[in-house]
Order: structure tokens, then C-alpha cells, then sequence
């Protein structure tokens, strides 16, 4: 049963494998272009996913390690995956930080975009005679944003 298993296991690890060797070609695409909103919202999706992958990743070979009489090797091997993965999405994240739209990074988007708390306090206010909103992120708070509009 363990061998039957262990065959089983190694095939999702493959998988995931396949998978970063995926995301890393698609960043290939990118090199030296400058992104638009829409490649960065992409980007974005894909590092969000590839996070989910190397969670489950960790799960398949953490039953590896257990099973497998060789750990040593195996160790080698989940070592070579996250080197892989940090590499990829340290590259990713560096091309969304180098990614400028007048000038300008567009934080909220990214902030918004890959569920995250914000670092930065904002607070961006328009007063007019009809409506009045308000748009407010705190940093290190649960939830991001308060929106409210009042009409007169």
C-alpha cells in the first residue's frame, strides 16, 4: 500500500512542479515589457494562485518525506521546489513593483487585488453640494475599506 502511495504522492508533487514550470514561462512572456493594468491584474491572480500551490505542495511532500525511506532525499527535493517557487515570486513581485502607471505604482489595485492588509493609512475625501464620499484604508486592520456616500 505504501509504494501504490508513495507512486500516487509523487505524481501530485510532479504536478506541482509542472505548475511552476507554467507560471516561470509565463513570466518569461513579461520580461522586459512594461506591464499594463491588465497584465498586472493577471500577475497578480497567478501569484495568489501559486501561494495555494505551494501550501498544498508542502501537504503532498511533508506525506513523502513520511513514508519514503530515503528523507534525505526527498528533503533535497522539497528544497529545490521552494527555492523555485521563492525565486519565481520574488521576480513577479518585482515586476509589479517596477510596474508604473503615470508615474505612479497603483497601490490600491495591488493591495485590493491579492487580499491583502495594506502597510500604508490613505485617506482620499470628496466633498461636493449633492454627494459626499468618503474612502478610508487603516493599516493593520481586518477589514480594508470603508465606503460611504450620502446624497443631500
Amino acid at each position: 500500500m505504501d509504494n501504490e502511495q508513495l507512486k500516487r504522492l509523487k505524481k501530485k508533487r510532479s504536478s506541482y512542479k509542472g505548475q511552476l514550470t507554467l507560471f516561470e514561462n509565463y513570466l518569461l512572456t513579461l520580461e522586459d515589457t512594461t506591464l499594463s493594468k491588465r497584465q498586472v491584474m493577471e500577475l497578480q491572480l497567478r501569484i495568489t494562485k501559486l501561494e495555494s500551490i505551494l501550501k498544498e505542495f508542502d501537504a503532498v511532500q511533508l506525506d513523502i518525506e513520511c513514508i519514503c525511506d530515503d528523507a534525505q532525499l526527498e528533503i533535497s527535493e522539497r528544497e529545490l521546489v521552494e527555492t523555485k517557487y521563492y525565486s519565481l515570486v520574488t521576480e513577479a513581485r518585482q515586476m509589479l513593483n517596477s510596474t508604473e502607471d503615470d508615474g505612479e505604482c497603483d497601490w490600491l489595485t495591488i493591495c485590493f487585488s491579492l487580499s491583502v492588509r495594506c502597510p500604508y493609512e490613505i485617506k482620499i475625501k470628496f466633498n461636493a453640494l449633492i454627494q459626499r464620499t468618503e474612502f478610508h484604508i487603516e493599516a493593520n486592520t481586518e477589514t480594508m475599506a470603508t465606503r460611504s456616500a450620502y446624497h443631500m
